[in-house]
């Protein structure tokens, strides 16, 4: 009789940050809140730290990558339904 051996691997990442909504949402209101340079500084501070451990856990470049751009897909989405809701002040 043959003996079949599989070798399967999967990294499978159980909290996306864009799904993560009241995350996205803190996010947004801060960003919103400040101006440009502070706006800028929190937010490299916020892909830091979703983007290294991702990184550190071994989840591929690529992935992460992916991942940040669906968060900040994510918070600009929220940026635009708060600025619609107040008349498309901010």
């Amino acid at each position: 009789m043959r003996q079949l051996e599989f070798n399967l691997t999967a990294k499978v990442l159980a909290f996306p940050p864009s799904r993560r909504r009241s995350f996205v949402r803190k996010v947004a209101e801060t960003i919103m809140q400040n101006n440009d340079d502070d706006a800028e500084r929190y937010w490299q501070a916020v892909v830091d730290g979703i983007a290294w451990p991702m990184l550190n856990a071994g989840v591929p470049r690529p992935i992460v990558e992916d991942q940040v751009r669906k968060f900040h897909d994510a918070v600009q989405q929220q940026i635009y339904l708060v600025e619609d809701r107040a008349g498309g002040a901010g």
